[in-house]
């Protein structure tokens, strides 16, 4: 079966297309664009699958990132991943970006407790302790919540609750972004899901309605 992952949760655009079978990336193209997913992805994913002379047809599964992370790059990746999983009638899988985030430091080699932390800004981070689910909580939440454990830390949000909270705790990677080829790695061993996923946003959008200039419905 072939593959293909998609990520726009962060400042970099990313297209997959990986062989479950064989357990390769067949290709990949990541662009560093910081915003405007939604000009450039489809252009990606045809990148993809033309090197890897991949037919729409072919395609058994899609992946996506469903965040946390940027709120239009997570519905940009997301409406194209549910858009191909219903026209081509495959399954589509969801990846959370701190499970990503996560797994890039298991790739690194630790085995250890891990908090997995983006930044969130206003004060805040998106965390998953290992084993838990995930939150978004202030910098001295989640520095309560792990107190006293032993921990490792990993994601754009480490060195920010260190230095916040005054902490030492050790940082196994810093990254914002991903390698596609973990989350498409991710995305093929998932379970067959049995409904389209949800984006994982945590809390409500930074953008707001101007309820003050809105026209009344007619």
């Amino acid at each position: 079966m072939k593959l293909l992952a998609i990520d726009t949760s962060a400042h970099i655009c990313s297209a997959c297309v990986f062989d479950t079978k064989l357990q390769i990336v067949l290709a990949k193209e990541s662009r560093d664009i910081g915003r405007g997913h939604a000009e450039v992805l489809m252009e990606l994913i045809e990148n993809c699958l033309t090197e890897s002379n991949t037919a729409y047809k072919e395609l058994g599964r899609i992946g996506v990132t469903i965040g946390p992370g940027s709120f239009t790059g997570v519905r940009v990746g997301m409406s194209v991943a549910r858009g191909f999983g219903l026209s081509l009638n495959i399954p589509v899988v969801g990846i959370s970006t701190l499970d990503v985030c996560e797994a890039s430091a298991r790739e690194l080699g630790y085995q250890g407790e891990l908090v997995s932390l983006l930044d969130a800004k206003r004060g805040e981070l998106y965390c998953k302790i290992s084993g838990q689910s995930a939150v978004v909580a202030s910098y001295l939440d989640i520095a309560q919540a792990i107190s006293g454990n032993k921990v490792s830390l990993c994601g754009s949000g480490a060195a920010i609750l260190n230095e916040a909270c005054q902490k030492n705790l050790p940082i196994i990677h810093a990254d914002t972004a991903f390698e596609i080829a973990l989350i498409v790695k991710l995305a093929s061993q998932k379970p067959k899901p049995e409904k389209p996923p949800e984006p994982l946003y945590l809390r409500s959008a930074d953008a707001k309605v101007q309820v003050g200039f809105a026209l009344e419905r007619v």
